[in-house]
Formats: structure tokens, sequence, C-alpha cells
């Protein structure tokens, strides 16, 4: 019985794993915010990182970096969230000027496109995630994608 539990347990965790990288796919995105919003977690923030055209080197960038507390998305090919729950706004900011350092140190001709984002007070994580996914669209659609 445990060998089938973990099983299934497996197979739903890979549901959620961009088999190109290892990383959070976008279907992450939903399920992790619901989870949030059952468990009543009101505080979340988001990073977009995206660079039209250079969403390989972002993916070999972020498969290798571990930040705590945080969950790294893939969104699309050229586009990452750095997804946070209960960090104050200081410690987003410093996390996205590290990000910005990694990026610069590994290859500095990648000038990443970033935003961060901050759960309005009141908002449900659903509605946050669905202002992330248009955030990442705005940026498709701005860089002719």
């Amino acid at each position: 019985m445990g060998v089938i539990l973990t099983y299934f347990a497996m197979k739903r965790r890979d549901k959620y794993i961009d088999m190109d990288t290892g990383l959070y796919n976008a279907g992450y995105l939903d399920c992790i915010c619901a989870y949030w919003d059952k468990k009543g977690i009101t505080d979340s923030n988001a990073i977009v990182v995206s660079s039209s055209g250079n969403g390989e080197k972002l993916s070999k960038i972020f498969q290798d970096i571990r930040i705590r507390d945080c969950f790294i998305i893939r969104m699309d090919k050229d586009s990452f969230v750095i997804l946070t729950g209960k960090l104050r706004s200081s410690a987003v900011k410093m996390i996205e000027m590290t990000v910005v350092e990694d990026i610069q140190q590994i290859d500095t001709s990648l000038v990443p496109d970033i935003r961060s984002m901050e759960r309005e007070k009141g908002q449900a994580a659903v509605e946050f995630a669905a202002g992330i996914r248009e955030e990442v669209n705005l940026r498709i659609i701005a860089k002719g994608g």
C-alpha cells in the first residue's frame, strides 16, 4: 500500500515539474496559490524575471540558484517567477538584487527584465496568481512574442 501511495504522490508532483529544466512549471503557480488560500497564508510576493530570447540561459541559472522559502517557476520559454510567501518586502528586494548579481556574474551580456509584485491586503492568492500571469503575458506582448 505504501508503494502505491508513493507512486501517486510522485505522479502528482511530476505534474508540476517542467521536464526541460526540473523547475516548477506554470501549473504549479495555481496549485501553490490555491494551497495558500486554503491554509490562510495572506502574504506573498513574486519576482517576474524575463529575457526575450535568453530563456535557456536563464533556466540554467535558475537550476543552480536555491533561494530559501521560494519557489522558482518557469512560466514560459523566456519567463520565470520567483514566488514566496511570508517574506517582508525588504527580503524580496534583497532576493531580487541577489538574482541580478548571480545572473551578471554568470553572463554579463544578459540583462533580464525584472519586476517585483506584492500581494495586496485582502487579495486572494489565486487572484494574485492571475495578476502574475497577466504580468508575464504583458511582457511577452511588449517583447513582440
